[in-house]
């Protein structure tokens, strides 16, 4: 049958964009970033990165951090702070990893061998996030300034202010009977991170694929020249959830019969935080990308104010396994029991079904 069409019955389009439409992340690239990975960093919350050749901090920083590890446990323990909260100072947490937390320089929680070339790798890594900040604001519309605000009193690692960035040097164990997840999978809570390691062991989560993936060993970047960038849950929060944040985990391989295993992986980890006492300002956050922020979100809390719910809301995956599982009794944690599509072998088929899918 055949249905005529008269023209007074046809009608132009609605002006305008559909409903609740925004217009897509605008495409960066970060300097010397993996190609195969441009283009995906707001949906994945990661990707790797080639440090370029004026971060030259990284080598005398792994030196140094090695040089305090080896030294007798009494005098790590002795000469560094150790810090209840895992925030600031020494922390060991048995048969997983033991790590030094670098908010300030000083004596009480910097140890002497680290102090210089903290501070100098500080800076190096500082300026390359503040370039970063740059693209993701260029990415999304915003007014210049409006990321990089709260990064730029977080510029130097200062000598006895605590400030809200870290540094972390981390020692994992590395010798298990079987493959062992001695860093949780999980998400930063702040803007941005940066991974650097000797030995592969990260693993990140692709929100395409539902497959978790060696960060460092499937896209061949492991090294002091090489780097991980994650996105963190201050980012999210900040973008009105254009950039997504970044799930990992770090899984020490087994050892095997006949094939030497390394004793230990040794990491660098610079976490860039929103400075605390920075007023947060939605209207330079909002443009047409990111689309208006929730009612609820007021102009005038304090970047530290902001950090305190987030914390409150997650887990610490750096603290004891015993306190870990009562945080997550109190926050009701629940891991859900199906597996992402898996057909790797060997670790990546233990990290499937070990951690499962992760909650987006």
């Amino acid at each position: 049958m055949h249905l005529r069409s008269d023209p007074e019955d046809q009608y132009a389009p609605p002006p305008g964009p559909p409903p609740n439409w925004k217009p897509p992340v605008h495409h960066i690239t970060f300097p010397q970033e993996e190609p195969s990975h441009q283009n995906t960093f707001h949906i994945e919350g990661w990707t790797k990165l080639w440090l370029p050749p004026e971060i030259s901090a990284i080598n005398k920083l792994f030196a140094a951090s090695n040089q305090f590890f080896n030294s007798p446990q009494l005098d790590k323990e002795k000469n560094v702070l150790r810090s209840a909260n895992t925030e600031e100072g020494y922390f060991r947490v048995e048969g997983e990893k033991e790590y030094v937390t670098l908010r300030r320089s000083d004596a009480e929680t910097c140890p002497t061998q680290l102090k210089e070339p903290a501070s100098e790798a500080w800076r190096e890594i500082h300026h390359l996030f503040h370039q970063i900040l740059l693209q993701i604001e260029i990415s999304l519309e915003m007014s210049t300034g409006a990321l990089t605000r709260f990064a730029l009193p977080c510029a130097e690692l200062p000598d006895a202010k605590v400030t809200s960035s870290m540094l972390r040097c981390f020692r994992y164990e590395w010798r298990h009977k079987s493959e062992k997840a001695v860093s949780e999978p999980h998400c930063d809570l702040g803007l941005l991170s940066l991974v650097v390691s000797d030995v592969p062991g990260l693993f990140v989560h692709s929100r395409q694929t539902q497959m978790w993936h060696n960060a460092e060993k499937d896209f061949s970047c492991i090294g002091p020249n090489a780097a991980t960038l994650l996105t963190g849950r201050e980012m999210e929060h900040f973008t009105n959830g254009m950039y997504k944040p970044g799930m990992h985990a770090v899984v020490a391989p087994p050892s095997t019969k006949g094939q030497p295993v390394e004793k230990h992986r040794h990491s660098l980890v610079f976490i860039l935080r929103a400075a605390q006492d920075v007023r947060i300002d939605y209207t330079a956050l909002t443009s047409e990308i990111t689309g208006p922020h929730p009612p609820d979100r007021v102009n005038g809390e304090t970047a530290g104010e902001l950090f305190a719910r987030i914390r409150k809301a997650h887990f610490n995956v750096n603290t004891t396994q015993k306190e870990r599982l009562e945080q997550k009794k109190k926050l009701a944690v629940s891991k859900e029991k199906s597996d992402p599509p898996n057909n790797d072998k060997g670790i990546r088929k233990y990290v499937n079904k070990a951690f499962g899918r992760p909650t987006q």
